[in-house]
C-alpha cells in the first residue's frame, strides 16, 4: 500500500511542477493528454517493464490488474489518466473568484488586479 501512496504522489507533485511548460489550455486537451498518459504509461509498463524486461508471463502480467485481489496498479494508471484534467479544473477554481458588485451580480476577476473581466 505505501507504494501506492508514494507512486500517486510523485505523480501528482510532477505534474505540478511541469504543468505550465505542457501549456495545456483548454479541458479538451487535458483530456486528451491524460488519455495518452494513461495509455503510455499501460503500454510501458506492460510490454517493456513486465513482459521484456521482468520476464513475465501474460498470466503474471493479468495479475497486477486484478483490484478483487489487491492489486492498486488499475488505480495508478486511472490517477495518471485524471491528472491533466484534474489539475486544468484546479488552476480554474485556484485562479479564478466570484465576487459581488455593488449591484449585486457576480463578476469573474483576476487574483492579481481584482478588477472585473
Amino acid at each position: 500500500m505505501r507504494k501506492f501512496h508514494v507512486a500517486v504522489a510523485v505523480l501528482s507533485i510532477a505534474v505540478r511542477i511541469t504543468w505550465h511548460w505542457l501549456a495545456i489550455d483548454s479541458i479538451r486537451k487535458a483530456i486528451l493528454v491524460g488519455l495518452c498518459w494513461l495509455v503510455a504509461t499501460a503500454l510501458f509498463e506492460t510490454f517493456l517493464l513486465n513482459r521484456w524486461i521482468s520476464d513475465l508471463s501474460w498470466e503474471e502480467i493479468r495479475k497486477t490488474y486484478n483490484i478483487t485481489s489487491g492489486q492498486l496498479w488499475p488505480f495508478v494508471l486511472l490517477w495518471v489518466g485524471i491528472l491533466p484534467p484534474g489539475n486544468f479544473a484546479w488552476d480554474i477554481v485556484a485562479t479564478q473568484q466570484h465576487v459581488k458588485s455593488v449591484d449585486g451580480k457576480s463578476h469573474m476577476t483576476d487574483n492579481k488586479t481584482h478588477s472585473s473581466i
